[in-house]
């Protein structure tokens, strides 16, 4: 007992002396700068949620015990961290972080201090997680930029979204943005929309151009908005301009990234639709407005069928199944996306290799979407003075009923059928109702199909040579992008456009061959450490061909071979026909950014566009833009505002234009009419489909911007 009582006496003297070491301390401080206290300083303990905020004055006041690391953080300031040890008061000097100011960010055709810009910007990262939960780009610009509102059209699995910035310039050309990845311009969606077939589908959707880049392949995002950032990109910027970085290596030892990540979809919202019996009920009502028997018998919840015999109603054996179109048809749509990355570099280069493969299914059993991607970064540095930049990205997809124009708008579309078909079935399941035109949904799933498939090939080369003048480089780019699409859409008789033409299959290709050059005169420098010039001088060439092939038959002396069995289909209804479109675009540019001290900042932009697309006289339009940037924060009377550390006005002022319309608008377009001759043979008539208009002229935005940074 003795023992035990010596044991547990020196078990609470240790418990004591170990609660007197551990104890937590009252520490006070305050937090300055060159200019005094700084107020909503965070003072927080490491590794915890503990901790408080500097005063007015910059004084703190927090529980701390002397093992505990203090970390003081503010915006604009390098992050400081202090052991507390047996000190009971701080005074502690924050340096302000001039390499936020310094940082340096991508603008059309160069780069510039993030101090010295005029024009409205703003910068979209993301980290490697979110961006490989993410199947699209411009799914990544949701809710991450100001001004910029993403909507998607469908919900249809890989599609892409419209982006709006600043809202719609447009009243009958593109609203989309413009893309331009690694400095070279890729087409917006919407440019390359080929004009509606017969059936009043487009045969090929818009062309997202964002179509082949991978998410997980993203460095940043930068998001020009006003003219003053735009301009340089004349004819193509008054919608704004999307510039995406894509990743490169860095100095040290290989890095190897791989993931595997896995997802379900599901409707987020039913639409409400009549019930079976609801439904009988409607209908014999509408029956009965119209001086015509009822079609149904209701007992209970059972519907049965009513037949007459010499005007006495017989009730069928056996009651009709009841179906909620929406609970049969939808499912979820379970999808998987896994990649690997390599990447590295030494003194003189740098590499990043990447690969992805996605499997997105919908929620309607055929809906899925397949695609692959493979990138290559490679820069190098060839002496001192040479750098070799080369971009290679290749894609390839498939889709199955991922495209909207058969699933929304008409009456022959797989969503109608899905909200407005009866709901009210019997054994013999009827294929669809001539009243309104409506498929059955089951022969949506069983009997048609619409099969896409994707190959995109984009390429670039940079050469960038430092001139013997300090601050002097010449740089060269070549890229090109080959982009080819082939679109089958098979119906089937059980489908109403099938019935009616005993089945009917339409073939569509687009064959789109892009390049561009650039050559660009670059000069950075700074003198006295005051005055800072950045200046633009160049010339792009931009061409493109695209050539469209459509095909459609109908008649078909067997359904067994669906898409791929065009031979057995005895009427065109549309005979091989091609829509061959080439533009072309000469470009001259310039930009000067002049900086005093990053104090005050001024930007003037210019960019002549001369295209293919006009006729003589209207070739060319010019896009020049105005901005200057005033940091009040850096001025004598802003005395010690410690609650600012970046303060900047805008005022810019700006053309910008929209040439997103069809080639040859200019001249007198013909179409081609087929008739049949008396004696069996197939007459070719010309018809016209526009009248010329030589005097159509470039689509101007004028934007004045006035914005605050703070």
């Amino acid at each position: 007992m003795t023992k035990f009582l010596h044991v547990f006496s020196l078990f609470l003297v240790c418990a004591f002396a170990t609660t007197v070491y551990g104890q937590e301390n009252v520490v006070t401080g305050r937090v300055t700068d060159e200019s005094g206290g700084i107020p909503g300083v965070n003072v927080v303990i490491h590794g915890t949620t503990s901790g408080t905020v500097t005063d007015l004055g910059g004084k703190f006041s927090i529980n701390a015990s002397p093992s505990d690391t203090l970390v003081f953080s503010y915006i604009g300031y390098i992050t400081y961290k202090q052991r507390v040890g047996n000190k009971k008061t701080f005074d502690v000097v924050l340096r302000s972080d001039q390499a936020m100011l310094d940082e340096v960010v991508v603008v059309g055709y160069g780069t510039m201090k993030k101090s010295d810009l005029t024009g409205a910007t703003s910068t979209v990262k993301v980290s490697d997680n979110i961006a490989r939960e993410t199947m699209s780009v411009d799914k990544l610009l949701m809710g991450r930029a100001s001004g910029v509102t993403v909507v998607s059209n469908s919900g249809n699995p890989g599609e892409a979204s419209s982006v709006r910035i600043r809202g719609s310039n447009s009243l009958m050309g593109n609203n989309e943005p413009l893309y331009v990845i690694d400095g070279v311009v890729v087409t917006s969606a919407g440019e390359d929309v080929l004009s509606a077939t017969a059936d009043g589908n487009e045969s090929q959707q818009a062309i997202n151009g964002l179509a082949g880049i991978n998410p997980a392949d993203i460095e940043s995002m930068e998001v020009l908005k006003d003219a003053s950032a735009t301009a340089i990109y004349g004819s193509r910027g008054s919608n704004g301009v999307i510039l995406i970085t894509t990743k490169q290596g860095k100095k040290g030892r290989m890095n190897v990234d791989a993931f595997v990540i896995s997802g379900i979809s599901t409707v987020a919202k039913k639409l409400p639709v009549l019930n079976g019996v609801d439904y009988a009920q409607y209908r014999n009502e509408s029956d009965l407005l119209n001086a015509a028997n009822p079609s149904f018998y209701i007992d209970g919840n059972d519907v049965y069928p009513l037949t007459y015999e010499g005007g006495t109603p017989v009730i069928g054996d056996q009651p009709l199944q009841q179906v909620n179109w929406q609970d049969e048809i939808y499912q979820p749509g379970f999808s998987y996306n896994a990649g690997a990355s390599v990447s590295g570099g030494g003194e003189k280069g740098k590499y990043y290799i990447s690969t992805t493969f996605n499997n997105i299914r919908g929620i309607v059993e055929n809906s899925n979407v397949q695609s692959g991607n493979l990138r290559v970064n490679v820069s190098q540095n060839v002496s001192k003075d040479f750098r070799v930049d080369a971009r290679v990205s290749l894609y390839m997809g498939k889709n199955n009923f991922a495209q909207g124009g058969s699933k929304g708008g008409s009456n022959r579309s797989f969503t109608k059928s899905l909200v407005t078909y009866s709901p009210l079935i019997g054994d013999d399941v009827e294929d669809f109702q001539n009243d309104l035109e409506l498929s059955n949904p089951y022969s949506w799933i069983n009997d048609f199909e619409d099969v896409t498939n994707d190959f995109r090939t984009q390429a670039s080369l940079n050469l960038t040579y430092k001139l013997p003048v300090k601050g002097l480089r010449i740089q060269i780019r070549g890229a090109a992008d080959v982009f080819k699409r082939e679109r089958r859409r098979w119906y089937g008789i059980t489908t109403f456009p099938g019935q009616q033409y005993n089945g009917r299959l339409t073939m569509s290709n687009m064959n789109r061959i892009g390049y561009t050059i650039d050559n660009l005169l670059l000069y950075n420098r700074t003198f006295k450490k005051k005055h800072s010039i950045n200046a633009t001088l160049g010339y792009v060439y931009d061409s493109r061909y695209r050539e469209d092939i459509l095909y459609e038959v109908t008649d078909f002396v067997t359904y067994e071979f669906t898409i791929n069995g065009p031979e057995y289909g005895q009427v065109p209804t549309v005979p091989l026909t091609t829509y061959p479109r080439t533009e072309k675009m000469n470009s001259f540019l310039g930009r000067l950014n002049y900086s005093y001290k990053s104090k005050y900042s001024l930007t003037t932009t210019f960019r002549a566009d001369g295209s293919s697309k006009f006729a003589e006289g209207n070739k060319y339009s010019y896009f020049p833009s105005f901005a200057f940037g005033w940091r009040l924060s850096e001025e004598g009377f802003m005395g010690n505002a410690n609650a600012i550390s970046n303060l900047k006005l805008r005022v810019g002022w700006g053309l910008t234009g929209n040439q997103a319309i069809q080639p040859y608008q200019t001249y007198a377009n013909y179409g081609v009419g087929h008739y049949a001759n008396p004696d069996n043979s197939t007459g070719i008539v010309f018809y016209p489909i526009n009248i010329p208009n030589p005097n159509l002229k470039w689509e101007t935005t004028m934007q004045i911007n006035l914005g605050l940074d703070y």
